[in-house]
């Protein structure tokens, strides 16, 4: 997964009135109780949804009312249980719970748990449901709590979407690139968490679904290459019309913008990485498909708020 996600904080402290008043604000109210140790709590508001991490640092034991958003808990190491009604789920390292809004939830918490947790509007779920479906939905989908399987895909998802944000620190998070990495977020929890709408979302045709997968890995394994719709269209077997479609219903972009931005987070983490240092902007651009170096420079600044030269360690 990568390096440790969101590392900032935006409160340390021992006390427990300080600590509920702070979540409460960051998430809903809520009645705490701790043990003895120092909590850490931070967050970014990335407009659609809230990101925060929390760890107590000891034994903990949190209840909620009624919440009015979806909350997904996601640890980064320890253990923690939660019941909401009669139903009990563990969390533990790659293993989260989704929490729908109406529900009260009682958590416990091992002083070990450090979690990455979202507050996520019941509008932004259901509009980001209606897109992928093709038409409105009568009400707010109802997720399965506890995650399919520490492999599911939302997890993932969740984690590269916390490292995406982390280099910002405090800083606001460029619009463009909060509304990607949300987007794709989103699009994986309600493909792969089961919800009462997911029938419905998954019927696609096999090969549409498949068509997807094989553009997607093709992608992934050589960004550089002079893909065209064309040519990714004529890698699945499928018409263009077609794979548009079926990219927009799967994963919410087209496959043409699927490529640039793979290719962007390439170029990204190629800059940021030291060992690159000796490269000119130029040539990064040009080994990860990029072929025009001023129009790299514009969308790759759409995306990350910076230019390419800027984000090198030596700059910042």
């Amino acid at each position: 997964m990568g390096p440790d996600p969101l590392q900032y904080h935006v409160l340390a402290s021992a006390d427990e009135d300080e600590l509920r008043d702070a979540g409460s604000r960051m998430f809903s109210p809520h009645r705490l109780r701790l043990g003895a140790g120092e909590a850490r709590l931070g967050a970014v508001d990335l407009d659609e949804l809230l990101i925060g991490r929390l760890r107590y640092g000891s034994d903990a034991v949190v209840a909620t009312d009624p919440i009015h958003y979806y909350s997904v808990q996601l640890p980064i190491t320890g253990r923690g249980g939660a019941r909401v009604l009669d139903e009990a789920v563990t969390m533990r390292r790659g293993q989260g719970l989704v929490l729908n809004p109406g529900d009260a939830v009682a958590f416990e918490l091992d002083r070990d748990l450090d979690r990455i947790a979202l507050k996520i509007p019941e509008a932004v779920i259901t509009r980001h449901l209606a897109i992928l479906l093709g038409y409105p939905v009568g009400g707010p989908p109802r997720f399965r709590r506890s995650s399919e399987s520490p492999r599911s895909p939302w997890v993932s998802a969740l984690y590269l979407l916390a490292r995406e944000v982390d280099p910002f620190g405090t800083h606001p998070v460029p619009r463009p690139l909060a509304g990607r990495v949300v987007d794709a977020f989103l699009t994986s929890l309600l493909l792969s968490q089961t919800h009462d709408w997911s029938a419905r979302l998954h019927d696609a045709p096999l090969s549409e679904r498949s068509a997807v997968t094989s553009v997607v890995d093709r992608i992934e394994a050589d960004p550089q290459l002079p893909w065209s719709l064309a040519t990714l269209a004529a890698e699945a077997g499928v018409g263009g019309r077609s794979l548009q479609i079926a990219f927009r219903r799967e994963l919410g972009v087209s496959p043409m913008r699927y490529l640039r931005d793979v290719r962007l987070r390439r170029c990204y983490a190629a800059l940021r990485d030291p060992a690159f240092a000796g490269i000119s902007v130029s040539d990064v651009a040009a080994a990860n498909g990029f072929t025009h170096l001023g129009r790299f420079a514009q969308v790759f600044r759409e995306m990350y708020g910076l230019l390419p030269s800027e984000v090198r360690p030596s700059v910042r």
